[in-house]
């Protein structure tokens, strides 16, 4: 019945009807932030790959096959069991968008039993994030070369600006040009943080940041501004746009640099090539770092 139904519908509406339904499935996608997209993505592969490997069904889901793969997530990969509820939450998005059937009251009890059981037998003290201060942004900035490249200079900026701002990775990312407002002698800048954690519906928050000195986030972003030019840039073009490493580190403007990508890719390997253990630090603490500098 349905499907004669959008038939009819698709009869009369004509080519305008496959857009329609293409605006739908993007605005069902624009649901999910890009952060959260990718770490569901992650999600369902992981678990796809378990199931595969056992020869397992993997949807619809199953106590049995969801209650195998967390106790090997955590005893064998050592995951901690803090992550489980994410895990149950991006499967349960999956089986709802796709209509496949979910687990009853009496299978999410025991697998909520699994999980408490787990986290009685982790024994590990519970993860705390060291914060990024300037000493440490010292070096970082030490551990890159005489000459840094583009790329260098881009996450250079993003972890003095994080600090300085107090902002989260993803609240970094998200900033366009059109975000950045200068004072005349560019020593003080305004910057509009949209889709913040704080306030995500509401109006655009304003940042003020004076500069404080060579090795500051104001210094550096305007470095890295007029090294990008962006004041010729259009207003929607990404500050931190993505940076393609290869053949040549060529700037795509189309795309943005994303929050995982900062922190896995660039980040991590600064820190471990500056002597910081990169475990011991996350995206949050540039902010953690700012508030106790």
């Amino acid at each position: 019945a349905c499907a004669s139904r959008e038939a009819g519908i698709s009869d009369r509406l004509g080519s305008s009807f496959s857009r329609l339904m293409a605006d739908v499935v993007h605005l069902r996608r624009e649901a999910l932030k890009d952060s959260s997209r990718t770490v569901q993505e992650s999600i369902l592969r992981c678990y796809a790959t378990f199931c595969a490997a056992f020869g397992i069904l993997a949807f619809p889901v199953s106590t049995w096959s969801l209650s195998l793969y967390m106790v090997q997530y955590c005893q064998r990969f050592g995951n901690r069991p803090t992550n489980l509820p994410g895990i149950l939450s991006a499967l349960k998005r999956y089986s709802y968008e796709r209509a496949l059937p979910w687990l009853d009251e009496r299978e999410l009890h025991q697998l909520n039993d699994l999980i408490r059981g787990l986290r009685r037998r982790d024994r590990r003290p519970p993860a705390q994030k060291q914060p990024i201060t300037y000493a440490a942004l010292a070096q970082l900035r030490q551990a890159l070369p005489a000459i840094p490249t583009p790329r260098d200079m881009q996450c250079l900026t993003m972890c003095y600006l994080a600090h300085d701002g107090l902002l989260r990775a993803a609240e970094l990312c998200k900033l366009n040009v059109g975000d950045v407002r200068w004072s005349s002698d560019r020593r003080t800048v305004l910057i509009y943080v949209h889709d913040s954690k704080a306030n995500p519906t509401g109006p655009a928050e304003e940042l003020l940041i004076r500069e404080a000195g060579d090795h500051s986030g104001v210094a550096y972003l305007r470095a890295y501004w007029d090294y990008l030019r962006l004041d010729e840039r259009p207003p929607d073009t990404p500050l931190f746009p993505a940076i393609v490493p290869s053949p040549s580190l060529v700037v795509d403007w189309q795309r943005r640099v994303d929050k995982h990508q900062w922190v896995q890719h660039w980040l991590r390997p600064l820190l471990a090539q500056a002597g910081l253990d990169p475990q011991r630090y996350s995206g949050h603490s540039f902010r953690s770092g700012g508030a106790t500098d």
